[in-house]
């Protein structure tokens, strides 16, 4: 998961940074939007496992993550 340990209280916050931070975060949905690198080149598409789904960050998401906590962590 991420570098920090998430219980009960921080579940809200979680939501909350993910609302605040987040590209894919869209009144409560996941926009869905995923990036990789390939053969170094980055690639874009939209995962339909998240997309216009409820954000559920708080059972784990590879954008947030992956993009987002690592983007917060730089700016600290």
């Amino acid at each position: 998961m991420f570098s920090f340990v998430v219980n009960l209280r921080m579940k809200t916050t979680i939501r909350q940074i993910a609302r605040h931070h987040c590209a894919n975060f869209n009144l409560g949905m996941c926009l869905g939007a995923m990036f990789k690198r390939i053969d170094k080149k980055l690639t874009y598409c939209i995962d339909s496992k998240y997309a216009g789904k409820s954000c559920f960050v708080e059972k784990g998401c590879v954008y947030f993550e992956q993009i987002v906590i690592p983007g917060l962590e730089r700016e600290n």
